[in-house]
């Protein structure tokens, strides 16, 4: 086949557990040469990115005009990409195929400093975050054993809990500003979500979407407009419900309401003190959560009766305990039920 005439196309926020006839219904009216390639980390975990060869440019302005539309109830951004991108991607997922990237045992004991410095730099090979990498093979095992629930239980996508519709967008952010850093700068609005965006390489675009509660905290908001954040100046704009929806899809995440986890806790640290650092909310449970030597490992998770308990908590990150800062942050649904998997089994 002759291919030069042939044009390629990305996906961007495509559901986890997508397969390539997903994305060719998705391209139901482009004629696609092969499969799609479903972009994968070098552990074998889904990017969230597919990319597809197509015919024609016909196809392609066929496929265009599928930008913004669904695969189940995620909204997908479809874009040209080149050939060199397509290939790089399709040839990877062939050598996957033939040699699936696999992590050291997280039973081996690292006796020397050599050894654990060749177990570290295999992780960092794994993709952009090693920690996950770990967390996911200790999940694989826990499966096996039949004590977890299987990964494709994971969710393939987050549902806009929507509070009204007051939206804000940030531009011009530094890359080091995270979430606590925006509710900071709009400490006078009552803020329900923060989304950092991120670019097509993984990296902070600079730019987060807020949800408020009402316009009034919109007129707040704006009220910032060109003030500091993290020594730069920060472009405050409203924005509507669909644009928020758009740009945050692909970095959204499925938060629990009613937990937190903790971590840097003291080793000594008792499910008492924790409830003394929450002394005025109303905790339905708190788990102990210990390492596979079953030893303290300085974290937690705390259940709240309420969602305004579950934000008053939020804003005790970095209060003291003995002589540690503690970190107070949301947590995912999913690593809710793997937790308190894991603390049932134990």
């Amino acid at each position: 086949m002759d291919f030069k005439n042939n044009r390629y196309v990305k996906l961007s926020g495509v559901p986890w557990g997508a397969k390539p006839n997903d994305i060719k219904e998705f391209l139901i009216d482009c004629n696609i040469v092969g499969d799609p390639v479903i972009v994968r980390y070098k552990s074998g975990r889904a990017t969230g990115d597919a990319v597809a060869r197509l015919v024609r440019k016909s196809d392609l302005e066929k496929a265009l005009k599928c930008n913004q539309k669904y695969i189940g109830k995620r909204y997908i951004k479809v874009e040209e990409t080149d050939g060199d991108t397509f290939e790089k991607h399709f040839s990877e997922s062939i050598a996957f195929i033939k040699e699936p990237f696999k992590l050291p045992s997280l039973d081996v004991k690292c006796h020397t400093q050599a050894d654990e410095a060749k177990k570290q730099e295999v992780f960092r090979q794994a993709d952009s975050n090693p920690k996950e990498r770990v967390r996911y093979n200790e999940e694989e095992k826990m499966q096996e054993a039949g004590k977890l629930p299987d990964m494709n239980d994971r969710p393939k996508y987050t549902e806009l809990k929507i509070h009204g519709n007051a939206f804000v967008k940030l531009s011009g952010l530094a890359w080091t500003a995270n979430e606590k850093d925006v509710r900071k700068f709009l400490n006078d609005c009552k803020v329900h979500e923060v989304v950092i965006t991120n670019n097509d390489k993984g990296k902070p675009s600079g730019n987060a979407f807020v949800q408020l509660d009402s316009k009034g905290d919109v007129m707040k908001a704006r009220a910032h407009n060109k003030e500091h954040l993290c020594k730069r100046f920060v472009n405050v704009e409203e924005v509507e419900k669909q644009q928020f929806i758009r740009e945050t899809e692909r970095d959204r995440k499925d938060y629990s309401s009613f937990h937190v986890k903790m971590k840097n806790l003291p080793f000594s640290a008792t499910e008492t003190e924790i409830k003394a650092l929450f002394k005025d909310l109303a905790i339905e449970e708190v788990i102990m959560m210990r390492n596979k030597d079953y030893k303290p490992s300085g974290k937690a998770m705390v259940e709240f009766k309420s969602e305004d308990d579950q934000a008053k908590a939020l804003l005790c990150d970095n209060k003291p305990m003995g002589s540690r800062s503690v970190e107070v942050n949301k947590v995912e649904k999913y690593d809710v039920k793997t937790i308190e998997t894991q603390h049932n089994f134990h």
